[in-house]
């Protein structure tokens, strides 16, 4: 088949974009978070046939990534660990190409709706600094945002444009990876499921044979994983749920800080208002705009009951950036339809609406002036300044968002390339050479049992149960009874000094130990660490 002009002009779109992107990769490359190096252990205790586990011999989930842990066991199995730092390479290049894959899938729909949506969504896509930031973080985070793409790129192709039938099982397959590795996508899934059913109802067109050929192959799977999940764990849900999430009374007020500001720092308010001209003045009519609107939605409200995230530069928001450049573009391709006049479909009135009077007249104004009044413009003068608003929302997208981007003591990788600048790794590399295995009570619990292998008792609570269904904020959970209890030999503890020199820490259960005598009278310092701001102690009674 010939290559139409929009095809080549989508590819030479994709490549500025892949270009953006890996300049902005590299100046974040030097990021690495500690989060990334608990996968890394339940990953390497899995090959090793340790189980999946953290401390063998103790399951308990804590991990909220399951196919992304499971997929690192293959490298880990074949030797990478074997490399100081082969495990943080290989999910950062892994990473890098999968955000590159895609921005390619990304050029393969955008090209059917015009030369340029195309550049419009992909240089959203490649240049918006949360998506570059955690394609190179080393967590799941790439391979969820290709994996939700790719499921909403086939519901659209069958849903809403009549494609083949097979369309809608692989929609469904791509929803189930994505719910394997995050749980967000679970509810995008129901949501999805939800708008098909109404969809169904208005049409009376599929039934319900229909309706199980996209439920049953995510629902049979899934139902499956969590049976093996609550066989293997003792609990449906992970317990990084418990310990984050689990009786926080503060979770709302931070989801709202979160989501206010990404709607500040991600210029997320301009491309709302955006979206919503576009859905007021063409009467809702846009099928393909409802269903991304609902999409996108549930994701906030997903982040909101999360209570956001205390990663940089906006974790959660970043594997819908795809979606959100599909949105971008169907909200400008729905304002210049409206503005060129071309056909749109009836928008039916709802029965309970109908009945209501003063709701009906509300409904009409609403729905009649907008498109009205922007149809008096000439349509050249309309058409430009739709196409500049909508570069103009990229634009600010991308600058702001960069802006937004900047983390304290970062190190560009266009200085130097350092993957392990964090201070965690000189204080895991000198406890693995001097110190004899022992239990180490750890609130940062990545790098350093990592590489020490040290059984853990995770003071924030991810792997540790009792700690994570305590009452409390994120973060701030802590029984110190239950901790000295266990006896740790090993305390690793972040630490600070005020201005008179008094020794204090920036974490609940630093402050706890440090006021608590039985901490001082059992415990000594053996090691500080100046640049880390750590101190590792030693139980008195425990040879040195």
């Amino acid at each position: 088949m010939p290559v139409t002009k929009a095809a080549r002009s989508a590819t030479v779109a994709f490549v500025v974009a892949a270009l953006a992107l890996t300049a902005l990769e590299l100046h974040f490359v030097n990021l690495t978070f500690d989060d990334a190096f608990i996968s890394f252990r339940y990953a390497d205790n899995l090959a090793a046939g340790r189980g999946l586990v953290f401390n063998p011999g103790e399951r308990v989930e804590g991990y909220s990534n399951p196919l992304w842990t499971v997929l690192l066991a293959v490298p880990m199995w074949l030797g990478i660990g074997r490399w100081d730092l082969g495990p943080l390479v290989l999910a950062k290049c892994v990473g890098a190409v999968l955000a590159v894959a895609t921005l390619w899938v990304l050029r393969g729909v955008l090209s059917r709706r015009g030369a340029r949506s195309a550049w419009m969504g992909l240089l959203y896509c490649g240049a918006v600094a949360p998506n570059a930031f955690w394609s190179i973080g080393a967590l799941e985070t790439p391979l969820l945002a290709l994996l939700l793409l790719l499921a909403v790129r086939d519901h659209l192709d069958h849903e809403l444009d009549d494609a083949r039938p097979e369309g809608l099982s692989r929609s469904s397959f791509w929803f189930l990876l994505a719910a394997l590795t995050r749980p967000e996508p679970v509810v995008l899934f129901v949501v999805a499921w939800a708008f098909r059913a109404w969809q169904s109802f208005r049409s009376r067109t599929l039934g319900w044979r229909e309706q199980s050929r996209f439920a049953l192959p995510f629902l049979v799977p899934y139902g499956a994983f969590l049976a093996l999940r609550f066989a293997y764990y003792g609990s449906l849900l992970p317990n990084t749920y418990y310990a984050k999430r689990y009786l926080d009374p503060f979770a709302f007020i931070r989801g709202e800080q979160y989501l206010a500001g990404a709607l500040r720092d991600l210029r997320l308010d301009v491309l709302v208002a955006f979206v919503v001209l576009a859905l007021v003045v063409s009467r809702g009519s846009s099928r393909r705009l409802a269903f991304l609107s609902a999409l996108v939605a549930t994701h906030l409200g997903a982040a909101y009951y999360e209570g956001g995230d205390w990663m940089p530069v906006y974790r959660l928001l970043a594997p819908i950036v795809p979606v959100l450049s599909l949105w971008l573009v169907e909200a400008w391709v729905v304002l210049r339809e409206v503005v060129e006049g071309g056909p749109r479909p009836p928008v039916r009135v709802p029965a309970w609406l109908a009945k209501e009077e003063r709701l009906l007249l509300y409904w009409r104004r609403l729905k009649g002036p907008p498109a009205a009044l922007l149809r008096r413009v000439p349509r050249s003068v309309a058409r430009r300044v739709v196409d500049v608003s909508a570069f103009a929302v990229v634009a600010l997208a991308v600058v702001f968002s960069v802006r937004a981007s900047r983390v304290p003591g970062m190190l560009s990788g266009y200085s130097r390339i350092e993957l392990d600048r964090l201070g965690h790794f000189e204080v895991a590399r000198w406890m693995r050479a001097n110190l004899a295995p022992g239990l180490l009570a750890i609130g940062e619990a990545g790098i350093v049992p990592y590489y020490t292998r040290f059984p853990v008792l995770d003071m924030y609570g991810l792997m540790d149960p009792h700690i994570a269904r305590l009452e409390g904020e994120r973060h701030a959970k802590f029984d110190v009874d239950y901790v000295l209890q266990r006896r740790p030999t090993y305390v690793h503890m972040s630490v600070t000094r005020t201005a008179d020199g008094v020794l204090t820490s920036p974490h609940v259960y630093g402050r706890t130990l440090l006021k608590d005598p039985r901490f001082s009278r059992e415990y000594v310092p053996i090691r500080e660490f100046a640049e880390a701001n750590t101190i590792v102690y030693r139980r008195v009674d425990q040879a040195p």
